[in-house]
């Protein structure tokens, strides 16, 4: 239960962060 709080707040703050950074590695 913690764990998937944890991820699912880690997504909700870096999610833009983590799209940037998987763009920049298609690219």
């Amino acid at each position: 239960m913690m764990l998937t709080y944890q991820s699912g707040a880690t997504l909700t703050t870096a999610g833009p962060l983590l799209v940037v950074l998987f763009i920049c590695f298609l690219v």
